[in-house]
């Protein structure tokens, strides 16, 4: 089970810090994976990160980047930062609301 609050870290960048011994705070993005803003982060027009909590698409987009749905949006940020060049979202806690998209079922 992911730790709330982890660092969600791409899939490539996850398997370097590994071979490193570096997941101490980490969290491996996988499809499914509940997720939010870190705190701190600045927001950008870039619109790499939505409100609420979202959840992982694309554990891998590319460029050291993950693909996030946010429900409270209804909108996908394709550049989630989630690599070597910055972190933007963490695991959200199991018990914080997540929209499922009415079209879904």
């Amino acid at each position: 089970m992911p730790e709330e609050g982890s660092l969600v870290a791409c899939r490539s960048h996850y398997e370097t810090c590994l071979s490193l011994g570096r997941t101490r705070g980490l969290q491996c993005a996988f499809v499914g994976l509940l997720v939010m803003r870190r705190t701190g982060f600045e927001d950008e027009p870039s619109g790499r990160v939505g409100s609420g909590v979202g959840r992982v698409t694309n554990a891998d987009f590319g460029l050291g980047n993950i693909v996030v749905y946010w429900s409270d949006d209804g909108d996908f940020t394709q550049w989630t930062r989630a690599g070597p060049h910055g972190m933007d979202v963490v695991t959200a806690p199991l018990n914080k609301p997540y929209r499922v998209p009415l079209d879904s079922t």
